[in-house]
């Protein structure tokens, strides 16, 4: 990340910090926030939108090549927490949960309408 990059970082959770605190309006916060994103316009030729293909030209369009974000360690390290192998292991014990609630609802029951 390029140190104009942070900088309009910095710039954009300013800028969604004074929205979400009612400092200044809906409106006023979309323009503030085109005019940060047009700073990072350059020729790159990076895609930062769709491109939408017809059919017609599906056979002639050109190869656009898309920069990929490197992936950080603790970006790695949350996404295998949360598609982690022990998921099935949680389940069993919420299960086990359920129907130990389940089976104490069934015997209040029967205790308070069997006296």
């Amino acid at each position: 990340m390029t140190e104009l990059e942070r900088q309009i970082n910095h710039s954009l959770r300013a800028l969604d910090r004074a929205h979400l605190l009612g400092r200044i309006s809906r409106d006023e916060y979309r323009a503030r926030r085109r005019r940060l994103l047009a700073s990072l316009a350059n020729d790159s030729h990076v895609v930062t939108a769709r491109i939408a293909i017809n059919k017609a030209g599906a056979a002639s369009a050109k190869t656009i090549p898309i920069r990929a974000a490197p992936a950080s360690q603790e970006q790695d390290a949350a996404l295998s927490k949360m598609f982690s192998a022990d998921q099935p292991a949680a389940r069993k014990y919420l299960i086990a949960f359920a129907i130990g609630i389940i089976a104490c609802a069934v015997l209040l029951y029967w205790w308070l309408h069997a006296g």
